[in-house]
């Protein structure tokens, strides 16, 4: 159970791709979105990560510095360059503790640069090889340092070795997804805007099924608070997962594979949550702050993963 949520949260992106369902003579407004090449914004993210439930764990606080840079549209699309400046701890006492450094010493200091749609939302990764590298590298020998079975290590080295540009950019890119879920988005002004549709979940090679509402919660003339709540479909997500574990661990013996399928199934609790609250300048179409909530709760095991961003600078 404990392994099927982790495989789940892991790699979940926010997402706010669905198709909206209102009367057409309401009254609208758009978030505008158009940078301009060159356009620097910087976020520090903070982040919670807790399970809760037989193998209960609250994981160290962690705050990311990030940059993310317009460079403009190319023939393959609009295209960003993400990079990671600062990873640590909140408590620095923790940044002491060598296998930390060593986690954290993998992430900072890259950069990944990304096709993004007119509203910057990631789609894919621009440039797999050197992404590839790096995950065959740095990034294989942190994961699989302490791992003791060589079946779950050459695993996750074929998954690596097999990782197509989209489902890299959900991987890879998920920390930054909740900042484009509020970007270029219609919104309605006096009431809530219901939606529901599918999206793509790369990853997996499934669609998920998705409902939602967004609500503008206050307006001036440069500022706009609004909240974004939506869930999955039970059976979009459980069809997810297991297309997922069959390419992550494509050796599974049948029997243990039959057995995942069993829990799936068995599940009587099982919910997949998330909670966008954001606050966005309406001049440059770039949120100031958001925050995001992604809760999976399978009735014995619960995981909440809190995510607040803030901007730390303004557009240059």
């Amino acid at each position: 159970m404990q392994k099927l949520l982790i495989i789940l949260t892991l790699i979940f992106s926010t997402s706010a791709a669905c198709v909206a369902d209102a009367e057409a003579e309401a009254e609208w407004i758009t978030l505008p979105f158009a940078p301009a090449v060159g356009d620097t914004v910087r976020y520090q993210i903070r982040k919670q990560d807790i399970a809760e439930g037989a193998k209960a764990h609250t994981k160290p606080v962690g705050l990311t510095d990030v940059s993310i840079q317009y460079l403009g549209e190319k023939p393959d699309g609009h295209v960003y360059l993400l990079t990671y400046d600062r990873i640590r701890p909140e408590d620095p006492e923790l940044a002491k503790i060598p296998a930390i450094q060593q986690m954290l010493g993998m992430f900072e200091g890259i950069s990944l640069e990304y096709l993004a749609d007119e509203t910057g939302t990631p789609l894919a990764i621009r440039d797999m090889d050197h992404v590839r590298k790096w995950l065959l590298g740095p990034a294989l020998e942190v994961l699989t340092k302490h791992e003791t079975s060589e079946d779950k290590s050459q695993g996750i080295r074929s998954f690596f070795m097999n990782l197509g540009p989209e489902q890299a950019a959900e991987m890879l890119l998920k920390d930054i997804t909740p900042i484009f879920s509020v970007t270029g988005i219609d919104l309605l002004v006096d009431e809530p805007l219901e939606a529901e549709g599918t999206v793509p979940w790369h990853m997996t090679g499934t669609e998920l099924a998705i409902t939602g509402q967004s609500t503008i919660i206050a307006m001036t003339d440069d500022l706009l608070t609004l909240e974004i709540r939506q869930g999955y479909s039970r059976e979009s997500v459980l069809a997810g997962v297991e297309a997922l574990a069959k390419r992550v661990l494509p050796d599974m013996p049948p029997e243990k594979t039959e057995e995942m399928q069993a829990q799936l199934q068995a599940l009587k609790s099982f919910d997949v949550r998330q909670s966008i609250d954001a606050t966005v300048s309406r001049s440059s179409g770039w949120p100031l702050e958001v925050k995001a909530i992604s809760e999976t709760d399978m009735g014995m095991a619960k995981r909440t993963i809190t995510q607040e961003i803030k901007q730390l600078e303004a557009t240059e």
